[in-house]
């Protein structure tokens, strides 16, 4: 990855909402009743989290989230990677190719494919440091509502932890 790209993945989390008797005394957690919450990660070549775009509730591709979310404006003119999620983002990133219908892959792309890989790595490796921390990777028990700050707060801590060393 070059000095001045970043990447982007999506931290997904789904929440299980709780289903409650009549009389509310017990509440259990449902599968069925589930609500999806999704983040936007933007990080630089050293995996370094740069940016984390607001909570997007509900069933959403990633490739929307993107269009739909205007990037800051430091972040804005340089190229961007991203994970098979973003294939046909209208801005242009650059993503792995996919294997089309019933066909294969060529070497060339696949060659492609693990070179894009091993730059993304890096960002895969910032949401795992996001998911170090338990709140963000266990049972979600706040206010659905919350985990927006949730995950801010979790990656300034994190920032804090780099700034100090």
């Amino acid at each position: 990855m070059k000095s001045n790209e970043c990447s982007l993945t999506a931290l997904k989390r789904l929440f299980h909402a709780p289903v409650c008797t009549r009389d509310k005394s017990d509440c259990i957690q449902a599968r069925r009743n589930t609500t999806r919450s999704r983040r936007e990660l933007i990080t630089d070549q050293n995996g370094e989290i740069l940016d984390v775009s607001a909570s997007h509730r509900g069933p959403a591709a990633d490739v929307k989230i993107y269009e739909q979310t205007p990037l800051p404006k430091p972040i804005a003119d340089k190229p961007r990677l991203g994970d098979k999620a973003y294939v046909g983002a209208t801005p242009g990133i650059q993503t792995p190719h996919k294997k089309p219908k019933g066909g294969a892959l060529t070497e060339a792309q696949k060659e492609e494919n693990r070179q894009l890989s091993s730059q993304r790595v890096r960002v895969e490796h910032g949401i795992r440091r996001v998911k170090g921390f338990r709140i963000t990777r266990d049972e979600y028990r706040l206010a659905v509502g919350l985990f927006s700050s949730v995950v801010s707060a979790v990656v300034g801590l994190l920032q804090f932890s780099r700034i100090i060393g």
